[in-house]
């Protein structure tokens, strides 16, 4: 955290975690895998970076693979409730003009 600059309160807040729970976690060194694939994400690495454990090329590879897919994955998720947005725009700009010319 001390690299990314940044807290365990500032964490705990985006994994929706207590501080007091996260810091236990931390002391306690178990966490779930799902808790370190959200702080990955959030930090922008892929989960063998919180593992002492040398991987191999392969795992390497994978690992870094479901980081990339993660994180386009998000982008994609947030790309298209931007998509929604606009469509309902759309669509509540194309009800107002039908009504606009059914009253001319």
């Amino acid at each position: 955290m001390k690299e990314k600059k940044v807290t365990a309160a500032f964490l705990s807040r985006k994994i929706k975690m207590s501080v007091l729970g996260f810091n236990k976690s931390l002391s306690n060194e178990s966490m779930k895998i799902e808790v370190l694939e959200k702080i990955a994400l959030i930090l922008e690495v892929p989960v063998s970076y919180f593992f002492d454990e040398v991987l191999s090329p392969k795992e390497a590879q994978t690992d870094t693979l479901i980081h990339t897919l993660t994180t386009e994955l998000e982008t994609l998720k947030k790309e298209l409730q931007l998509l929604k947005i606009v469509v309902e725009n759309q669509n509540f700009l194309i009800q107002t003009l039908r009504e606009q010319k059914l009253k001319t």
